[in-house]
C-alpha cells in the first residue's frame, strides 16, 4: 500500500520497483514471500495461495526435491546429462556376433521363408543416437548365403522371429533392419525405458512397429559401467542383455533370450563384440556387407535409411510418457511453515519498517541537501550571473565572490563568515540545522576553515541548482527588460506632459516630476505591458507634440 500511493516519479517508486535490475531479480516479491507465507499459516488465504507457497525458505519447510530427485522440478530430463556414461553408448557401431544353443555350439543354418541362410554368424551395424530424453537405434544386420545343399531341402514354415527375404538360395543373403526407441523416466535416475519396437525386434509377423508402454524394455548403466537392458513380456518372453566396455571403442555384447512356449527355456544366446566407427567407417561398411552378401539391389536400403515408424510427437508425450513434455507423477508436497518461522516474520517485520523510515530519513536529507545548495548559488547570483554548470562559471568570478564571502581576507571562509553570509539577506530565512548540514558537506577536511578548492568542490556538485537558478535568472532578466521598455516609454510620456504644462520648469525639475510619476504608477499596479501596448503609447504622442518637445529641447535632453 505504501508503494502504491507513491508518485510515479518518486526516487523510491523508481528505484526499488521500477529498477529493471531489481525487475531481474524479482526482488520484491522475494521480500513479501515471508509474510505470505506467515499469513497463509494464519489461514487469512485460501488453498490457492497455499499452493503457491515455495518450499525451502527460511519459513518454511525442506523441499522434498532437494533430497529425492524425482520432486525436483527443475532436474535435467536429458539422458547423457542425468548420466554420462551415456555417451560413450552412442554413435557408430560394427557388430560381429554369432548365435549359440543353450549347450553353447553355434546354431546351423536355418530355413526362412524358403530361403535358406547362416543365422548363427551375422554382422551388424548399429546407429544409436540421444536426442535429449529420447533414444533412437536402428540397426542393419547381413547374412550371408547358406550352403547349396542346404538350400536343396524342402521348405519349412517360417517361424515367428523370421523376416521375408528374396534372391535365390544359396546365392543371395539376406538384409534385415531393426530399430527400437527408448525415453527417459521421471524416476529422473538416468534409466531409459524402450517403449517402440520395430523390424526384427518386433514380435510381429509383418514386423509392424510393437509398442509396449506399459512392459517397457529397461536400459540402464551399471555401476561397473555396463549397459543392461532387461524385457520381461509375462507368457512371451524374457531377454537379459548386457554391453559391458572394454575401452571406448570396444564392448563386448551378451545377450540371452528365454522363450516361455518353449520346452527348452533357454532358446538362443547371442556373443560377440562391438567396434566403434566414424560415420564415414559405417557407411563404407553397410556398402561392403551388401556386396559381401550379395543382397539384391532391389533389397537395399539407403544410409541411413529413415524409419517409417518414427513416433509422432503426440506420441512421445502422451502415450509414451516423454518427462520432457509430459507431466510428472511426483509432485512437491505442500509447503509448511517450520519452527523458527513466526521469530524471522517479526524481525522482517522490524526491518521492514526500519527500511520505510529510512527512506523517509533519505528523502529529507535529499531535500535538505538541494535546499542549502540552491540558496547558496541563489546567493551568488545577485553579484555573478549564473550558468547552468560550474565549470561554465569564469574564475575571476568565483574568486571574487570566495573574497566577498572571506570578510577578513584570510584566504579561507570562516563558519561564522558563511554564517554572515548567509543570514545577511542573500538567501533569505536559513535554519541552522540547514547550515550545519551545509558545513559539514563543504568543510571537506574538519579543520574549520573553507579553503578556495573546498569552496569549487562544493560548487562542483550543485550541477541541478545551477541549472535551477539559471532559468530563474533568465526569467527574470526577461521581466527587467519589460519594465525597462516601459520605463522609457511612459518616462517620455511623463516628461512631454510636464513640459507641456509648465514650459518654464528646468531640465532637472522635469526629470524629477517625471520620475515620481513614475514611481507611483510601478507602486501601485501592473508594471509590464506587452509590445503591443507600447507601440500604442508611441502612437498616442501626436507629430504637434513632439514639435513642441523639439523646440523646449527639455523632453529632448529627458
Amino acid at each position: 500500500l505504501f508503494v502504491s500511493r507513491l508518485p510515479s516519479r518518486h526516487w523510491f517508486f523508481n528505484r526499488f520497483v521500477v529498477s529493471p535490475w531489481l525487475q531481474e531479480k524479482n526482488c520484491v516479491i522475494e521480500i513479501m514471500r515471508p509474510f505470505t507465507a506467515a499469513a497463509v499459516s494464519l489461514g487469512v488465504f485460501g488453498t490457492d495461495v497455499v499452493e503457491a507457497v515455495k518450499c525451502g525458505t527460511p519459513l518454511t519447510t525442506e523441499c522434498l526435491g532437494d533430497s529425492d530427485i524425482r520432486y525436483d522440478a527443475d532436474y535435467t530430463k536429458y539422458l547423457k546429462e542425468q548420466d554420462p556414461r551415456w555417451a560413450d553408448f552412442e554413435g557408430y557401431w560394427k557388430a560381429e556376433l554369432s548365435v549359440v544353443d543353450m549347450a553353447g555350439n553355434s546354431k546351423p543354418p536355418k530355413k526362412l521363408n524358403g530361403m535358406v541362410y547362416e543365422e548363427h554368424k551375422r554382422v551388424g551395424f548399429y546407429n544409436h543416437t540421444f536426442l535429449g530424453s529420447r533414444f533412437i537405434a536402428n540397426r542393419y544386420y547381413f547374412y550371408k548365403p547358406a550352403p547349396q545343399d542346404l538350400c536343396d531341402e524342402p521348405t519349412v514354415n517360417a517361424p515367428l522371429l523370421n523376416t521375408e527375404g528374396g534372391g535365390t538360395c544359396g546365392v543371395n543373403g539376406l538384409l534385415a533392419t531393426g530399430g527400437f526407441y527408448a525415453v527417459a523416466s521421471h524416476e529422473n535416475d538416468g534409466t531409459m525405458n524402450e517403449i517402440r519396437s520395430v523390424g526384427v525386434y518386433s514380435m510381429f509377423a509383418d514386423a509392424a512397429p510393437m509398442d509396449h508402454p506399459d512392459m517397457p524394455s529397461r536400459y540402464q548403466v551399471l555401476d561397473s559401467g555396463t549397459v543392461n537392458n532387461f524385457l520381461q513380456m509375462p507368457g512371451l518372453l524374457v531377454q537379459d542383455s548386457s554391453y559391458t566396455f572394454i575401452d571406448k571403442d570396444t564392448v563386448k555384447v551378451a545377450a540371452i533370450f528365454v522363450d516361455l512356449f518353449s520346452d527348452n527355456p533357454i532358446e538362443s544366446a547371442n556373443l560377440g563384440r562391438m567396434t566403434r566407427l566414424t560415420e564415414e567407417e559405417f557407411v563404407k561398411g553397410i556398402e561392403d556387407a551388401y556386396v559381401d552378401a550379395n543382397i539384391l539391389p532391389s533389397e537395399r536400403l539407403p544410409i541411413p535409411y529413415d524409419s517409417q515408424f518414427y513416433p509422432t510427437e503426440e506420441e512421445w508425450c502422451n502415450e509414451f510418457k516423454d518427462p520432457s513434455c509430459s507431466a510428472s507423477p511426483y509432485k512437491e508436497p505442500v509447503a509448511s511453515m517450520n519452527g523458527g518461522g513466526i521469530a524471522l516474520i517479526v524481525v522482517l517485520c522490524v526491518a521492514f519498517v526500519s527500511a520505510v523510515f529510512y527512506v523517509i530519513y533519505r528523502h529529507a536529507k535529499s531535500a535538505q541537501k538541494n535546499r542549502y545548495k540552491k540558496r547558496l548559488i541563489s546567493a551568488m547570483a545577485r553579484n555573478i550571473t549564473v550558468m547552468p554548470a560550474a565549470g561554465q562559471l569564469n574564475h575571476e568570478d568565483l574568486k571574487a565572490e570566495f573574497d566577498r564571502i572571506d570578510k577578513d581576507k584570510g584566504g579561507t571562509i570562516s563558519k561564522e563568515e558563511l554564517w554572515a553570509y548567509i543570514t545577511n539577506g542573500h538567501m533569505g530565512t536559513t535554519s541552522e540545522k540547514d547550515f550545519n548540514a551545509m558545513w559539514s558537506v563543504i568543510d571537506l577536511d574538519d579543520s574549520g576553515e573553507v579553503d578556495f578548492v573546498e569552496f569549487i568542490a562544493f560548487l562542483s556538485n550543485c550541477g541541478d541548482q545551477f541549472e535551477e537558478v539559471h532559468d530563474e535568472q533568465l526569467q527574470r532578466g526577461g521581466l527587467r527588460a519589460s519594465i525597462r521598455r516601459l520605463s522609457s516609454v511612459r518616462m517620455l510620456s511623463d516628461a512631454e506632459n510636464v513640459s507641456t504644462a509648465t514650459p518654464n520648469m528646468t531640465r532637472d525639475d522635469i526629470i524629477k516630476k517625471a520620475s515620481r510619476r513614475l514611481s507611483t504608477t510601478f507602486t501601485g499596479g501592473n508594471a509590464v505591458i506587452d509590445e503591443g501596448e507600447q507601440g500604442e503609447v508611441k502612437q498616442a504622442t501626436s507629430p504637434s507634440d513632439t514639435e513642441s518637445k523639439n523646440e523646449s529641447g527639455q523632453a529632448e535632453d529627458v
